[in-house]
């Protein structure tokens, strides 16, 4: 039965009779990872949040994985999408998800955005530049 509403749901482009089935925080996580992954591309605004917020880690990383990696290359665009959605939960839903999300693709996603200095090694940097020195003092990041 599931399986049939999430079909409706995405051919009307619609999560109403999804949310019928009762409670958001018991039927997002038994749905399986790529549909809430197909679900969240055609739900409106409110739909999505909702999706986000009551998707267990394993279904949001599934939507990073296919949002971020084109074949084995890794697309920073897809991962904005992502972290701004999850920016956008309450607190501990927030932090929930972003220590769930594995981390090298949250690295890729800093190296995708930042230049990373090391102060110890690199003699030279731009000071001119917004920076974030990190609390050991070894490394400073710059957009």
């Amino acid at each position: 039965m599931l399986q049939q509403v999430v079909g409706t749901c995405l051919m009307t482009r619609d999560l109403d009779s999804l949310w019928m089935l009762g409670d958001p925080a018991e039927v997002v996580p038994q749905l399986p990872p790529a549909a809430v992954y197909h679900l969240s591309r055609v739900a409106e605004y409110e739909d999505r949040q909702l999706l986000v917020l009551h998707a267990a880690v394993e279904q949001i990383q599934c939507c990073w994985d296919m949002d971020t990696w084109n074949r084995d290359r890794f697309d920073p665009a897809g991962a904005d999408g992502w972290l701004a959605r999850i920016v956008e939960l309450p607190d501990e839903a927030w932090l929930e998800k972003i220590h769930g999300l594995l981390l090298d693709g949250f690295g890729l996603h800093l190296l995708s955005r930042v230049v990373i200095f090391n102060l110890k090694m690199e003699a030279e940097h731009p000071e001119d530049t917004a920076y974030y020195t990190t609390p050991d003092e070894y490394f400073e990041l710059q957009p």
